[in-house]
């Protein structure tokens, strides 16, 4: 089994004010090199552009309002497409640029990281072990189970990797973790006491925060256990609203968005924004994702951009309201679970004896529906 000490021969690499796990990426090509270059090289090139806009300002704000100086765990919810992973990488781009010089004396530390949480296996049960691993690939930490070369016999796989992982968080100094695709969570079958026990301990780790990014849904973790909905704090990640101000908004980021197409002849587009508000429901992701797609399939017919290369890009009406449909739901739902500045109707102790007693009753009476024995 490798020791730990050898964490100290596997140290991340920050380069500027970017961290990253193994090698560094390629540099971005240019606009001009993506306008030369094949339709995948346009499509990567404009995966690359990042846009601050309004609703990205908004969240960041919201995350360092909640984010306190010791342990807590923020919880960031949104459609899918609008930017929640992106948003999770600058936000740890800023956050190790403020570590900059404790980096510089101690190269060992990792003062940020962040990983994705993996999905329930065939049974629906969830994977701690490999969740543990995951952490250990994210702290540049040995990982037995992984790294050796035959099966280990009478290894307790998920209580080493769970200590290896939880030292790493120790010696690497970490004190801000950021879990992505909090859903795989709740949408396993494993018992929420399980997973909630797992995300309390992260938190209780003296002075380091937690951040959970996931789609609508995600907030069901808050009904896990009392523990969390005690500590979790959700913060929504908008999408703009069909109001004047908010289209006006959205218009702007996409014509920024369009200045950037590399294409010889670049497409306006503006006759076409409300088209794309509409198709991507409001969510800048969405049509971001549009947009690259057209100019991928106009440098695959020739490099002139059409109206038609649009529409084929853009969802199908029935796929447009499923979108529509359950971004609403979840927009309802997660409200409730949002803190307000305005006075809320809280139960007293009356209202939860008459619940529990309720509940009770509830759960004494036959199944069968007639009150009697089958």
């Amino acid at each position: 089994m490798p020791h730990f000490s050898r964490l100290a021969q596997r140290r991340p690499l920050v380069v500027g004010n970017k961290f990253f796990q193994g090698n560094p990426p390629m540099n971005t090509i240019t606009r001009e090199q993506a306008i030369a270059g094949s339709p995948d090289d346009k499509y990567r090139y404009l995966d690359d552009l990042f846009f601050p806009h309004p609703a990205l300002t908004a969240v960041t704000t919201a995350v360092r309002r909640a984010m306190t100086p010791s342990s807590g765990i923020i919880l960031v919810v949104g459609p899918t497409g609008v930017g929640k992973s992106t948003f999770a990488k600058k936000f740890l781009e800023t956050l190790l640029a403020q570590y900059r010089s404790e980096l510089e004396e101690d190269p060992s530390i990792i003062p940020a990281a962040m990983f994705t949480i993996p999905p329930h296996d065939s049974a629906r049960e969830f994977n701690f072990v490999l969740f543990y691993q995951r952490g250990c690939i994210a702290l540049c930490a040995p990982c037995p189970t992984r790294d050796a070369k035959a099966p280990l016999i009478g290894y307790d796989e998920e209580r080493s990797t769970r200590c290896i992982f939880e030292n790493a968080l120790q010696y690497r100094k970490v004190r801000h973790l950021f879990l992505d695709e909090i859903a795989h969570f709740t949408q396993s079958n494993t018992e929420a006491v399980m997973y909630g026990n797992l995300l309390k301990g992260l938190a209780d780790r003296a002075g380091m925060n937690v951040l959970l990014l996931g789609a609508y849904g995600s907030e069901e973790i808050i009904d896990s256990t009392g523990q969390l909905a005690r500590r979790i704090l959700p913060v929504p990640f908008e999408r703009y609203h069909d109001t004047p101000d908010e289209r006006q908004a959205f218009a702007q980021v996409v014509k920024s968005y369009a200045a950037k197409i590399p294409l010889a002849e670049p497409p306006d587009l503006k006759p076409h924004i409300r088209e794309l508000f509409t198709a991507s429901c409001g969510v800048f992701g969405t049509a971001a994702s549009i947009i690259k797609n057209s100019v991928r399939l106009c440098a695959i017919d020739g490099g002139r951009w059409k109206y038609e290369h649009l529409r084929e890009a853009s969802p199908s009406e029935e796929s447009q309201k499923i979108i529509g449909n359950e971004i609403t739901a979840g927009e309802e739902k997660l409200r409730t679970y949002l803190r307000s500045r305005q006075p809320l109707q809280y139960k007293t102790e009356a209202d939860f004896k008459a619940d529990f007693i309720k509940g009770v009753a509830q759960r004494k009476q036959p199944k069968n529906g007639r009150g009697g024995a089958r």
